[in-house]
């Protein structure tokens, strides 16, 4: 696999959807090819939805891409885009986050977490070894009451540890969960906080070090509240990230991540699925917006379009991806099927952006000061 792919940033472009706190904001486009494909997942149609990547505690070059299929189970690929396992076929995961350093049982381990809507409805778990397989936490555990949940993002609070999880609704509506680990190594859930946003929800991300929790409003906007149970959830207690604007633009944010690098510095990456192309904001400050992915086609894939889920790490991966990765999930594949599309992160970010592979997910600081 290549380790890097040649960028090119071409003049700026006017938002259109635009940074709330300054609508007239003009960033430049980033164009980058994959440097890798996944299987496509077996189910046809609309199926791959969302990734996420784990990050292996010692040989970063075995860490993996858990990818949701929503007409099936969760799918396991090495860096390399092969399937490794294909696990839970029939819940039909929809999003799903990954945490670490989780106490279980006298043990240390990490969490994936994702909504399913299948046979079971809810958010199901996963312990995550340190080899990298997975076994399931125990049952789903319901949120809203039993209906189906949309989203989802786990929250690991820098300061004290505390372990959540956050469920988003089609009806607009946020549920935040703690998450306590039993002596049996199942979960026990108990909500702390709930409250409405808007319209449809989806995407959504937390960032543990500046407690901050970010959602997206899919027609409307990129909302940031804070992570804590007891932050304010009124129309006062939040701040408008992105707002979808005018210029025929067809508004349609989907996935959110965060590209983490040390001392708070970092991108939020949104996927904007009208569009097929990702915006990169800070992830500290005000979340300036700094630049537009638009992904071309090149020796090793496709362009992407239509996305959903996207994720990423600045971690250092091993010799092929040696500044860390961005996957997308891809709606159309040659051949058929959904799957996902890998990029080298430092293909992105460019000068823009930090790029950061010493970053550690498993040591975190508490930066917020309010």
């Amino acid at each position: 696999m290549p380790s890097q792919r040649r960028i090119a940033a071409i003049g700026a472009v006017a938002t259109v959807f635009a940074a709330c706190a300054s609508p007239q904001q003009q960033a430049p486009v980033v164009r980058a090819a994959p440097i890798a494909a996944t299987d496509t997942v077996a189910e046809k149609g609309d199926a791959a939805d969302d990734a996420e990547i784990w990050v292996h505690p010692t040989a970063p070059e075995r860490s993996l891409i858990l990818g949701t299929n929503k007409k099936g189970g969760l799918e396991v690929y090495g860096l390399d885009g092969h399937r490794r396992a294909t696990l839970a076929p029939g819940l039909e995961p929809n999003n799903i986050d990954v945490r670490y350093g989780i106490a279980v049982a006298g043990e240390v381990r990490d969490i994936a977490v994702a909504s399913v809507r299948g046979s079971a409805t809810g958010l199901q778990a996963w312990w995550i070894d340190r080899d990298g397989s997975l076994v399931a936490a125990g049952p789903v555990l319901p949120v809203f009451d039993g209906k189906e949940p949309y989203g989802c993002c786990l929250y690991r609070c820098a300061r004290d540890g505390a372990l959540y999880a956050f469920a988003t609704s089609k009806t607009g509506d946020v549920e935040q969960w703690r998450l306590l680990p039993q002596a049996d190594r199942t979960l026990k859930a108990e909500r702390v906080r709930s409250f409405t946003v808007g319209s449809q929800l989806e995407g959504c991300v937390a960032d543990d070090e500046w407690g901050a929790f970010y959602v997206s409003e899919e027609r409307v906007a990129v909302w940031r509240y804070g992570a804590e149970p007891g932050d304010g959830t009124g129309p006062d207690d939040r701040r408008c990230v992105a707002r979808a604007g005018k210029h025929g633009f067809k508004a349609d944010v989907e996935g959110l991540t965060l590209v983490c690098a040390r001392d708070g510095r970092g991108a939020l990456v949104a996927s904007m699925q009208g569009e097929s192309r990702f915006w990169l904001f800070d992830r500290d400050g005000d979340n300036a917006l700094r630049a537009i992915f638009d992904p071309i086609a090149g020796p090793n894939g496709d362009e992407v379009t239509g996305t959903d889920g996207v994720c990423g790490t600045a971690c250092a991966l091993g010799p092929s991806l040696p500044h860390g990765v961005l996957v997308c999930q891809d709606d159309r594949v040659p051949g058929g099927g959904q799957g996902f599309k890998l990029f080298a992160w430092e293909a992105i970010a460019g000068d823009l952006l930090p790029v950061d592979p010493l970053w550690n997910p498993r040591s975190t600081t508490w930066l917020r000061r309010n």
